[in-house]
This record gives structure tokens, sequence and C-alpha cells, in this order.
């Protein structure tokens, strides 16, 4: 699935949550109810993704825009419907296989990894 997502222009901006209130992002990326949002830093840019109904982050910022849509990848392989209000995902969460839950909280707690498998091949 990850080979057919790629970033996109002229989409209209995201809104995510922040301590400080919502801020609006440049959208990079959307489809079934999550976004990626870009957000300059100092180190240039870094992704959001994040639910569109809450504008609630579902992963942590990445740097990297190849790991921001494997990660997206991987949320929308999850049983989800992502077009549905926070209260709504949070209850279809519960309702998730052992293995599904470990894989949204791995990605929710950046404990994941991500490896060029040519380059892996070669060492």
């Amino acid at each position: 699935m990850s080979g057919t997502l790629k970033f996109q222009e002229g989409l209209r901006p995201i809104t995510t949550a922040t301590a400080s209130g919502p801020e609006s992002h440049p959208c990079v990326f959307r489809r079934q109810g999550l976004a990626i949002a870009a957000i300059e830093v100092t180190e240039g840019t870094a992704y959001s993704i994040t639910h569109e109904q809450s504008g609630r982050l579902m992963a942590p910022l990445t740097l990297n825009g190849t790991h921001a849509l494997v990660t997206a990848a991987a949320l929308l392989h999850l049983p989800l419907d992502w077009t549905c209000s926070a209260d709504e995902l949070r209850a279809q969460m519960i309702g998730l296989s052992v293995e599904h839950q470990s894989l949204l909280v791995c990605i929710r707690d950046g404990r994941t990894q991500f490896v060029n498998m040519a380059k892996a091949a070669k060492a």
C-alpha cells in the first residue's frame, strides 16, 4: 500500500491541535480521514500525521517525509474508520485485536523503525 502513497500539492491546509491552541499548516497528504501536515521547525520541515476530524496527532513528528507516508500507510492498514469523530474512533480502537492495538501503540509512542531493505541486504 505504501508504494501508492505520495505527497500531493494543492490540498487545503490542515488544522492541528496544539497545547497553545489550533494551528493551520500546509497539508501534503490526505486520505480516508488521515492527513499529513508539513510543519516548519528549526531543522527544516517536520511532518505530523493527524486525525483530520479532531486535529489530534496520531504519531510523533518525523523529519522524514518517506517515514511519514509509511506511518500513514500503517495507520490506514488498521480496520478503523478515520472519518468519524474522535470519540467514535476511540471506541473502535478499544475493539481492535491485540495485534492491531500493539501496532497502534508502537506508532503512537514512536517505537517504530524503518529500514532501507536495499541497503540492509548489502550489509
